[in-house]
């Protein structure tokens, strides 16, 4: 099953203040060390975590699904070395009885 993948309201609702501050004629400056630019590289900063996040877990989806592969691969290949071993067991078995003793 895909995992889900991440958006975030945060990013979304600081891009929406984000372009309305943008399209004031007069660019606000809000002092104490804030910024139009620092706010739009932090949006930024977060969409480019979450993108490379989603990427991540697609990846694990993906492998988790080469892991089951591989798993019933292993399964199957199991499942026909332990018949194998039986049927040489009991064909060893077979020609044993048939032998006469040497008592």
């Amino acid at each position: 099953m895909a995992r889900l993948k991440r958006s975030s309201n945060v990013v979304e609702k600081g891009m929406r203040r984000l372009a309305g501050m943008r399209s004031l004629n007069n660019p606000l400056e809000v002092g104490y060390g804030l910024s139009l630019t620092e706010y739009g590289a932090r949006i930024q900063a977060l969409q480019e975590y979450l993108a490379s996040h989603n990427t991540m877990l697609s990846t694990v989806d993906e492998m988790a699904g080469t892991v089951q592969l591989m798993e019933q691969k292993l399964r199957s290949y199991l499942e026909k070395s332990r018949k194998a071993t039986y049927a040489t067991a009991a064909a060893a078995l077979g020609l044993a009885a048939r032998r006469p003793s040497s008592i």
